[in-house]
C-alpha cells in the first residue's frame, strides 16, 4: 500500500497511546483477514519513536516460547538455553523476555495475528500477558494485539476472549470495511503505471473481492496473469470480466471460513445462497424464521 492512512481515526488512537505510556498497556487491533490490520500497526511503528519488538507464529508451532526466545536474541541480549520443554526453560525465556521489555521503557510489542497461533500457543501468550500486567508500571511498554477473529477456530475463541478481557475496553480497536474511494486508491496503487480501467470496473473487481484488501491484491495478480487486466501503450485496462472467475481463486479462503460455522450457521448460509451476494434480509426472516 501507499503512504496515504487508510484508518486516520484508528491510527491517531495508536499514536496517543504510544505517546502516554505510563505502565504496561494493551491494545487489541481486530477485524477480518485482509482488511488492514497489519498495514495499520506497521505505519504506527514505523513513525514510532521507541523499540519495537515482533512476536510471531514459530515455525510448525513448537510453542510460543520458541518465538519469543527469537524475538530475545533478535535483540542481541544474552544467549539462552536451548529449546526443550521443561519448566526451566519456560522460566528462563519469561526472565529474559521481561528484562529485555524493562531495558526498553516505552517499546512497542506486536504479537502477530493470535488467530495464527494453535490453542497451546494461545493459552501461553495469554499466560506471558497476565505477567506482563502483574508487572505493570515497572515495564512501561505498549502492547499490540492482532487477531483475525473470522479466522479463530471454536477451540482458540475461549482463549481470544480470556485474552479479550485483560484490555480496556478503550483500547480496542475494530477495523471495519473503509469507504469506496480508500479501496479505489487502494486499486490504483497495485499498478505503477497509469490505469485506463473505469470506476465501475474497479467496484465490480473489489466487489468480486468481498472488499478486502489481501483478497484484491490476489484478484488482480490473478487477473493479470490472465491477460484480464492487461497493459498497453504504458496504460493498464481491464476486458469485460465472467464474475465466476473469483470462485476457484478464493474457494480454499471461503472453504475455511464455511467449515468454521456450527451447523446451523451453514444451514443459514447454505439456504440463503440462493439470493446470491447481497442477502435481503427482509427475504430471510420471512420463510426462515431468522430473526439475527
Amino acid at each position: 500500500m501507499s503512504n496515504k492512512i487508510y484508518y486516520p481515526k484508528e491510527y491517531s488512537k495508536l499514536s496517543a497511546l504510544g505517546s502516554e505510556i505510563s505502565k504496561t498497556t494493551l491494545c487489541l487491533i481486530s477485524g477480518n483477514m485482509g482488511i488492514g490490520k497489519s498495514y495499520l500497526i506497521q505505519q504506527f511503528l514505523n513513525g514510532y519513536s521507541g523499540k519495537k519488538i515482533y512476536l510471531k507464529e514459530s515455525p510448525n508451532n513448537v510453542d510460543v516460547y520458541y518465538s519469543i526466545k527469537r524475538a530475545v536474541d533478535d535483540n542481541n541480549t544474552d544467549s539462552i538455553r536451548d529449546l526443550t520443554q521443561d519448566i526451566l526453560y519456560t522460566a528462563s525465556i519469561t526472565k529474559d523476555f521481561v528484562a529485555l521489555c524493562q531495558a526498553n521503557p516505552k517499546c512497542a510489542l506486536w504479537i502477530d495475528d493470535i488467530s495464527t497461533f494453535n490453542s497451546k500457543a494461545l493459552k501461553q501468550i495469554h499466560e506471558i500477558l497476565k505477567i506482563l500486567l502483574l508487572l505493570n508500571s515497572e515495564l512501561k511498554i505498549l502492547i499490540l494485539i492482532e487477531c483475525s477473529k473470522d479466522r479463530l477456530s471454536e477451540e482458540n475463541s475461549a482463549v481470544f476472549y480470556d485474552i479479550r478481557s485483560l484490555i480496556e475496553q478503550v483500547n480496542i480497536i475494530e477495523l471495519q470495511r473503509p469507504d469506496m474511494e480508500v479501496f479505489t486508491h487502494y486499486f490504483k496503487t497495485l499498478f505503477k503505471q497509469p490505469i485506463a480501467i473505469s470506476h465501475p470496473m474497479i467496484q465490480h473487481i473489489c466487489k468480486s473481492a468481498f472488499f478486502n484488501f489481501l483478497y484484491i491484491k490476489r484478484y488482480v495478480e490473478y487477473l493479470k496473469d490472465n491477460q484480464i487486466i492487461y497493459q498497453e501503450n504504458n496504460f493498464w485496462y481491464c476486458s469485460d470480466i465472467d464474475h465466476s472467475i473469483s470462485c476457484p481463486l478464493l474457494e480454499q479462503t471461503i472453504r475455511e471460513r464455511y467449515n468454521k460455522l456450527d451447523n446451523r450457521q451453514q444451514d443459514v448460509i447454505q439456504k440463503a445462497s440462493i439470493t446470491g451476494m447481497e442477502i435481503n434480509i427482509e427475504l430471510l426472516k420471512r420463510p426462515l424464521s431468522i430473526l439475527n
